[in-house]
């Protein structure tokens, strides 16, 4: 990075933390760094390229590793990966509070493809299926699962919280000793997610169909509160008197989607595996298409993501499946459960991603396959 780099690419960082990302211009920028427009671009194409240039200086020693092709070795990659992340802590927190963290992933993902289409021929039959894709889902489960401890702090070593990560991703590799049938309570958890009120269950219900209906013409940012209530044919206080902004919304219709694609599964039976779930979602999520495909990219993701989180207590009936697999100290326990939203909305935001629409068998047999690569 030469000097007029860095003096822009500061300037963008400055300015990030003054408003939001989309409303800062290459005049801004250039403004604050003191080069003109010419000088701008002469380095650069846009304001992304700028955080392209940064995350690229950021993940370097990443990078340079590689795909991890054993256990042992993933678990050095994931201990290298983590370090990175703390000592460019500052810029991946910045670029989260301005709703463009989803370029870390895809800047991976860009990196590790074209590494694993220069691979030797003999390792190129050892390489996944559907190359492009394995990299998506492996830059961004790893990214994503790695993020959560840039906001939980710990004494841990990078080495230990590796292998957190590692023994959390395996879980399901091995055929279980324990059966792995289940019963659901009677009293249906996902209930407390729905108001006994009946006439605010019932403006909940327009607000949801309207905002719906307005993701398949609109970004989630075009939308604003007076069109979306006017849309549901409401008041706008009747929309703040249950939320306190759209993404609010967003999240509690996120919580009663996955409640219920849960209540969908059998009551009594066999909890399938990774593969076969990430199906059944997505044709549970099918008649949600508008929200998810508005909803995959930029800061929606973590939306997304800790949405699901926030809805594990609907998934208290499968308590004697998961308890074997619960690490038994709580701050393992609490990075498990995030690592289970990552897992299971990653395939789902890559598929709504696409511009085709995969058969949905197929396509969740190799997120099966992406899951355990490491350790194969």
């Amino acid at each position: 990075m030469n000097k007029s780099q860095y003096f822009i690419s500061q300037a963008l960082l400055t300015l990030m933390r003054e408003k939001p990302y989309e409303k800062i211009s290459v005049m801004d920028i250039a403004r604050r760094a003191y080069v003109s427009r010419t000088t701008f671009y002469n380095h650069f194409q846009d304001k992304a390229d700028i955080l392209n240039l940064l995350i690229e200086k950021a993940m370097l020693p990443v990078c340079r590793l590689g795909l991890p092709r054993t256990e042992q070795s993933y678990n050095d990659y994931l201990a290298v990966y983590l370090g990175t992340l703390r000592e460019s802590r500052e810029l991946f927190l910045q670029l989260r509070s301005s709703g463009v963290l989803d370029l870390v992933p895809a800047y991976l993902a860009k990196n590790l493809l074209a590494t694993l289409q220069q691979a030797p021929d003999e390792i190129k039959p050892q390489l996944p299926r559907e190359l492009e894709l394995f990299c998506s889902y492996e830059s961004n489960l790893t990214f994503y699962s790695a993020f959560w401890f840039l906001n939980n702090d710990s004494d841990r070593s990078d080495v230990q919280l590796a292998q957190i990560i590692s023994s959390t991703r395996r879980i399901g590799l091995e055929p279980s000793t324990v059966t792995d049938d289940y019963i659901r309570p009677q009293e249906d958890p996902s209930a407390r997610l729905y108001s006994s009120d009946a006439r605010a269950a019932a403006t909940k219900q327009q607000l949801y169909d309207a905002l719906n209906k307005l993701l398949e013409t609109h970004t989630p940012e075009q939308i604003s509160i007076s069109e979306l209530a006017q849309t549901a044919g409401v008041a706008r206080c009747s929309f703040y008197r249950h939320y306190s902004d759209i993404d609010s919304l967003m999240e509690e219709q996120l919580r009663i989607i996955y409640a219920e694609v849960i209540r969908q599964l059998p009551s009594i039976g066999r909890l399938i595996g990774y593969g076969p779930s990430i199906e059944a979602s997505l044709r549970g999520y099918s008649r949600y298409k508008a929200l998810f495909k508005a909803l995959v990219g930029g800061d929606y993701e973590l939306l997304v993501m800790n949405a699901y989180r926030s809805s594990f207590d609907i998934l208290e009936w499968r308590r004697p499946y998961i308890k074997k697999y619960e690490p038994t100290d709580s701050y393992a326990m609490e990075y498990y459960r995030w690592f289970m939203a990552v897992e299971h909305m990653i395939p789902v935001m890559l598929y709504y991603r696409r511009n085709d629409e995969p058969d949905i068998t197929v396509y969740s047999a190799l997120m099966q396959e992406y899951r355990y690569y490491p350790f194969k």
